[in-house]
Order: C-alpha cells, then sequence, then structure tokens
C-alpha cells in the first residue's frame, strides 16, 4: 500500500491523433501567471513549535468571519427540525448490474437512494448506473427508509464485507455528528462528520450522551469511499429536491460522454492569508492539470475578479477564501475584508466548472440551507463534485489527494487517499480541528479529464512538403501543420 492509501494501477486514458493541413494562428495570454509544468517546490518548511491548537505548519485557519450574519447551526437546533420520528430501518435491493467489460473492472459501488424520493428518480437513476456499468462499475443499489446513522453505517459494513469498494448517499439520510474543541481562544465546534460513514470499524464514543460522538478510536482510518447527493437544503432557485437531482444526472451523464463543453484546465484562486504558499499548491494541482493558472495577487484575489473567472471554463477550480455556508469573504492588503460573493451571486452567474475544492470554512456544510457547495454542484449547467468542510479548517496536504487525482483514480478514491494519508499514523488533536469536517458532495465514481474540448498534445509546421522549404513562413506560401488532439477518454453517448 502506498502512502496514498490505495494499490491502485493508472488506469490509461484513450488518446486520438488527427493530423490536420490548415493555416494555424497560435496566440498565448498571460493571466497573471499559468503553468503547464509542475514547478519544483518543497511543501510547508514543517513544525514551527506553535501549539496543536494551529497546525504544525503554520498555515491560517480558514474561518467564519465574526461579520457573518449568520451562526452555525447547532446539533439541538438541527435535531428540533427534524419533526417526524425516525421510522424502523429497511433497505432493499432494486437493482444489481455487473460491469459491461469485466476485464476492465473498476470495483464495486453501492448506490443508495432514500425510498421517498426515488418515484420520481426511476428513469434519471436507471441512466446513471447504465453509465457506471459502461465506465466500468458492478453495481448494486438499495432504497432505504428510515433508521439512525449507526443503521446506515452498518449497513455500509455489511455491504463491505460483502464487497463494495464505495458509495453514493442520493437523498437525505440519517446524520452522524461530531463535536470537536479547538483554536485560540477555545471554540466548541459541532459539524456533521462524514468520515463515521467511510470509517467502518473504528470506535466511535458519544460520551456525553448527547447525540454527538466526541471521540474516534480504534482502526480509524476509512475502509470506503463515499459522496453524498445532498439537494433537499438548496431551495432559494424553488426547484424541488427531485428536479435539481434530476438534471444533476443529466449533467453527469454528459460529462461522462464528452458532451459537458469545458477544458482540461484548472484555476488555483487563493486569497491573501494563503498566497506565499501559491508556488507548492501551483505544484500540487499540478498533479493532476499540467494545464494550471494560479491566481495569487493581494490586491487581485477579490470577489469581483473571482466571479469573472468563474465564467471560464475551467475543468477544476480550488478556492482558498474565508467562508461561511453562504459566503465567500475577500481581503486586501493590509489584512482588511473587502468584499464578498454570495451564492445567489455564484449560482447567477452559473459556472461552467465541473469540480470544485473548497478550502473555504464551512462551505460544505449540508445541513445548512442553501449551503454554498450543495449549489456549486447543483448549478443548472454544470458543477459535478465539490470537496470542502462542514466546518472550519479544510484540506491540507493537498499532493495526497492531487497525484491519485492525477494516477487514474476516480475523485473519490482520491479522497479516501487522501484521508488515509491523514489518518493512518494517528491523528493529532490539530487534525480533528482542521479534517473532521471534510465531506465530498457528487458522485464520487467521476474521473477529471473528461472534457467535451480536446486537448492539444503536440504541435508542429512545416514549409518543407509544400512550400520553399527554407523553415521562413512568407506571404503566400503553404504551410502544413500537424496537430495531435487527445479526446481525454470520452465516449460516444
Amino acid at each position: 500500500m502506498s502512502r496514498f492509501g490505495g494499490n491502485r494501477e493508472p488506469r490509461p486514458k484513450s488518446v486520438v491523433g488527427l493530423v490536420l493541413l490548415a493555416a494555424v494562428l497560435l496566440f498565448s495570454a498571460g493571466d497573471l501567471f499559468s503553468q503547464s509544468s509542475s514547478p519544483i517546490s518543497s511543501g510547508p518548511a514543517g513544525p514551527s513549535g506553535k501549539p496543536w491548537k494551529d497546525n504544525p505548519y503554520g498555515i491560517k485557519v480558514t474561518r467564519w468571519p465574526e461579520q457573518s450574519p449568520i451562526r452555525p447551526i447547532t446539533y439541538a437546533q438541527w435535531s428540533a427540525k427534524q419533526t417526524a420520528p425516525a421510522a424502523p430501518f429497511s433497505a432493499t435491493l432494486v437493482e444489481k448490474r455487473l460491469p459491461d467489460n469485466p476485464a476492465k473492472s473498476r470495483g464495486t459501488v453501492c448506490v443508495i437512494i432514500n425510498s421517498g424520493i426515488y418515484p420520481g428518480l426511476e428513469e434519471a437513476i436507471g441512466g446513471y448506473i447504465t453509465d457506471l456499468a459502461r465506465d466500468g462499475y458492478a453495481v448494486e443499489m438499495h432504497a432505504i427508509t428510515g433508521g439512525t446513522a449507526q443503521d446506515v453505517r452498518s449497513f455500509l459494513a455489511a455491504r463491505h464485507t460483502a464487497g463494495i469498494d464505495g458509495a453514493v448517499l442520493i437523498g437525505d439520510f440519517p446524520v452522524a455528528w461530531y463535536k470537536t474543541y479547538c483554536w485560540d481562544p477555545i471554540e466548541e465546534e459541532q459539524f456533521p462528520c462524514d468520515l463515521y460513514y467511510m470509517d467502518l470499524d473504528g470506535i466511535w464514543t458519544d460520551t456525553g450522551i448527547d447525540g454527538i460522538f466526541e471521540t474516534h478510536t480504534g482502526a480509524t482510518a476509512p475502509d470506503i469511499w463515499l459522496g453524498r447527493l445532498t439537494a433537499s437544503p438548496l431551495t432559494m432557485t424553488g426547484q424541488t429536491e427531485t428536479q435539481l437531482l434530476q438534471n444533476y444526472f443529466i449533467k453527469n451523464h454528459l460529462y461522462r460522454t464528452g458532451s459537458l463543453p469545458v477544458n482540461d484546465q484548472a484555476l488555483v484562486y487563493i486569497d491573501d492569508d494563503w498566497s506565499s504558499g501559491s508556488d507548492w499548491e501551483s505544484y500540487c494541482v499540478g498533479l493532476t492539470y499540467a494545464d494550471r493558472t494560479v491566481v495569487a495577487d493581494d490586491y487581485t484575489t477579490v470577489a469581483d475578479d473571482y466571479a469573472q473567472r468563474l465564467r471560464q471554463y475551467y475543468e477544476l477550480v480550488e478556492v482558498w477564501v474565508h467562508s461561511d455556508p453562504l459566503k465567500h469573504y475577500f481581503k486586501i492588503p493590509p489584512d482588511v475584508w473587502s468584499t464578498t460573493l454570495g451564492v445567489g451571486e455564484m449560482v447567477g452567474i452559473d459556472p461552467p466548472g465541473v469540480f470544485y475544492n473548497l478550502f473555504a470554512c464551512s462551505n460544505a456544510r449540508y445541513v445548512e440551507a442553501n449551503y454554498m457547495g450543495g449549489w456549486y454542484i447543483f448549478r443548472s449547467s454544470a458543477g459535478l463534485a465539490a470537496v470542502g468542510s462542514a466546518k472550519t479548517g479544510s484540506m491540507l496536504n493537498f499532493d495526497a489527494f492531487y497525484q491519485p487525482l492525477g494516477s487514474g483514480s476516480n475523485i473519490g478514491e482520491a479522497f479516501f487517499d487522501w484521508f488515509t494519508s491523514i489518518i493512518q499514523y494517528g491523528v493529532e488533536d490539530w487534525e480533528y480541528c482542521w479534517f473532521y469536517g471534510m465531506t465530498l458532495c457528487g458522485d464520487p465514481t467521476l474521473m477529471p479529464h473528461l472534457s467535451s474540448c480536446p486537448r492539444i498534445t503536440e504541435k508542429s509546421e512545416s514549409d518543407a512538403a509544400f512550400g520553399d522549404g527554407d523553415g521562413l513562413y512568407e506571404p503566400g506560401e503553404t504551410i502544413e501543420c500537424r496537430v495531435t488532439v487527445a479526446n481525454n477518454g470520452a465516449t460516444a453517448a
């Protein structure tokens, strides 16, 4: 097993070579600074002697700003909204499928849907299962009713024993809550914890007997990868949960079949408190995306600039910015709060990006109404997966995520490998504070580089065949241009 927690071999991507005879006009434009290869760089310098509540690298934690007009919903407040008593747990096997090509199997995924919304999604889910089987997955689909978080975890543990590698949760399910005491001054944080559904043999203890876990011991590393499609809190557009999920699976199919227009590029957008680490983060993202734009100038990173860049066709957007569940809060020098981008503004932009890595406090807190991480993936035109946190803190050690993602793993496997790298050698106090709220919103079986916009991998031109062969391209001379284009593995719909 590698330090990324897996034994998987990189999956090949198909490449189509095209020879074009054309007159080509080539140009390039810089955008602050872009890179097409990984720079030589080191990560954070190492322990700085700071107490655990900060973290040994001295990286400023992404925080819920004090000027935010909202505060985190507590477990008690959330529980009070769960008005209907929990029905007894039941799970019904709806369908099982083998991969279309067993020789190229990618493992077994368990698709779990809330039985209350399944009738309105039967056709969409059927198409999704067909896509999964075509992409090499064995699939088992279950409709679940009622129960507690412990019931769902026990069910997942039984399915893991039977051979599943990962799971997708579609709709609402019981939520496991965790509690930490972090930061300076000390704050109690209560938050949903999806690691509970990934680690299936660890010991989770509610020492206060108040419905919230306080300790996690034993075999704590994750056992399966998992993603969630939680759309019921997203009400601001007037669409129903079923409508949002139906549209999501349409976008999902378009992306899998190379019909979603997006470039094989990444945007790394880093606000002031972390801009000094932009070279390292560029290296990390470069493990998946050779073509990336890094924006880290302290005077440039403001809401309007970020909004303009969201409109561009990046496949992945990684943003570092202080946030709450509904808004990003940007700074300008010298450490002054400047502008904000709210969830309504983002939804109005309807960005074309597919994947989002949100170094943004509580932006993926899916127990909050209209949480921004949800709207990043349930917008009209695009958006399929967002990695983020349901509490203060976020991802660090990004190389442990992007290395497997760039080597043939799906985003769920990459998230699994990242979490494994954090936990497998033990968890320090500060790591509970930073990482235990991490979650994957979206379909975990998706992979990068399935863009419909082809990527030029090689190009050359010559006047030898049709011109005078002197290597100088004069007016009126015919030039032969050869371009090799990668279709990134996309297949026909």
